[in-house]
């Protein structure tokens, strides 16, 4: 039941008087003398609202509402209270049943609904009254269905199927299995995909937050199980679950290593045989490169390398300036990972003269790298391991042609320059030419302090 075209009575605005402040802080406080005087005075119109920026025209039925001040509603309403005024929240109006059952004061809700308020209403963003109920809940507490059995019917017709939905995506991700049931049974969707989200369905929600007894009464209740939903397991029992509702082909392209944060959880997922350490997700992309792309990956690449991922893989994944096609794990861990990542990985036995699309090797990757600060570590391990310093890309820059067009402006000269006179010991020539026609001294040279800096590192390594 959707609201069509309805005016709400605008606010009336009370004058700045002691009568009104009495009345209004008495309905925050619970003063029932106070709000008795306050009404005594002849003064009061108790749908009136107090000009405070924090009250967002809410009037003392809101506020006795949202503190649970029974007695007050009560009063209040003997006087007149309009029982579904709405405050002018910027959110969208707010009626004080809404805030009574956000609050799960069950007595004030039971009051409210007596003296006729809507349950149809709606609330801020559009919300019905069961979004006011269940709002942000990680668990769902006897008072918050006592308030649903006051009215579950016009409760929930009234609440429109997207929202029920959303509802049921709440209930799987906190595992509470009675309100799955209350919600399916009501007409909840369990295969209902958020429309912000590709596949982001009612079981990957409980799937994501662990929730192993809710996937399974989800399962039992229709829901499918999709690769997406099967990628969010971090926990064999999840994985024994869910792995015999999909092909061996959607396991493997479902990216569930790719997602995986536990190494332990990988090294028994690896040793089940479920899925292989080389799988590649529908993006191309292997555990191993996603892992590189992390700058604590230490154990897991370990466990990795380990269980034979393979090193030489190249990924087909490309971002603007971060991943380029055709990069291999070396390529993304010293743009990304730790000197420790670089290392495991040579003694593993990768190629350090691979080349991506661009034609970059891992050291004109490290070069060019505006997301991983040209640690001198990294270099250092690079260079020991036998790394050619005048390799090219296909625009005949080096490291250096990178390391002067990349890093001049993000980092300090001195730093810079650390590396240029580490790769320059290492026999790095400054006198190559790009397709440009370019040497990195005269990319440099736009820099006059770094400059000065370069031209006293030449003198003092001739």
């Amino acid at each position: 039941m959707e609201e069509v075209n309805q005016s709400w009575a605008p606010p009336i605005w009370a004058p700045d008087t002691i009568n009104y402040r009495k009345f209004f802080n008495a309905s925050v406080s619970g003063d029932m003398q106070a709000m008795q005087e306050a009404l005594a005075s002849g003064e009061i119109n108790v749908n009136a609202c107090p000009k405070w920026e924090d009250w967002e025209g809410e009037t003392a039925l809101h506020r006795a509402a949202e503190y649970g001040h029974l007695e007050l509603v009560q009063l209040l309403i003997s006087h007149g209270a309009e029982v579904d005024r709405r405050d002018y929240s910027p959110l969208g109006p707010i009626t004080a049943l809404h805030i009574a059952a956000h609050n799960g004061h069950v007595t004030i809700v039971k009051e409210l609904l007596q003296n006729g308020a809507d349950v149809t209403t709606r609330g801020q963003m559009g919300g019905p009254l069961l979004n006011f109920v269940l709002w942000l809940k990680r668990s769902i507490s006897d008072k918050e269905y006592e308030i649903i059995d006051l009215d579950p019917i016009s409760i929930i017709k009234s609440t429109g199927s997207n929202w029920r939905q959303q509802k049921l995506h709440q209930a799987a991700e906190i595992g509470d299995l009675t309100l799955i049931r209350f919600l399916v049974d009501r007409g909840a969707d369990c295969n209902y995909i958020v429309p912000t989200e590709e596949d982001y369905t009612v079981l990957r929600s409980a799937v994501k937050s662990n929730q192993i007894d809710a996937c399974r009464l989800l399962i039992e209740l229709g829901a499918r199980v999709t690769p997406s939903a099967f990628a969010q397991a971090s926990c064999m029992n999840m994985i024994k679950l869910l792995h015999p509702h999909l092909s061996q082909s959607d396991i493997s392209t479902s990216g569930v290593l790719n997602h995986a944060s536990k190494p332990g959880f990988v090294r028994d997922l690896l040793a089940s045989q479920i899925v292989n350490v080389n799988d590649l997700d529908l993006r191309g992309e292997s555990a191993l490169l996603e892992v590189c792309t992390l700058p604590k990956s230490t154990e897991m690449l370990e466990v990795l390398i380990e269980f034979g991922a393979d090193l030489h893989v190249c990924g087909s994944r490309v971002v603007p300036c971060l991943k380029f096609k055709g990069d291999t794990p070396l390529h993304r861990a010293v743009a990304f990972a730790s000197s420790t990542a670089v290392t495991l990985l040579i003694q593993a036995g990768v190629d350090l003269e691979a080349r991506n699309e661009p034609g970059h090797t891992p050291l004109v990757r490290l070069a060019m790298s505006s997301r991983n600060k040209p640690r001198i570590e990294i270099f250092e391990v690079l260079v020991k391991g036998g790394v050619d310093v005048n390799a090219v890309d296909l625009e005949h820059n080096t490291a250096l042609h990178h390391l002067a067009m990349r890093n001049m402006h993000t980092r300090s000269p001195q730093e810079t320059l650390t590396v240029f006179q580490l790769l320059v010991k290492a026999g790095a020539l400054t006198n190559l030419v790009n397709l440009q026609g370019k040497t990195c001294l005269e990319l440099f040279s736009s820099s006059a302090t770094f400059r000065e800096f370069v031209m006293r590192s030449i003198h003092s390594t001739i």
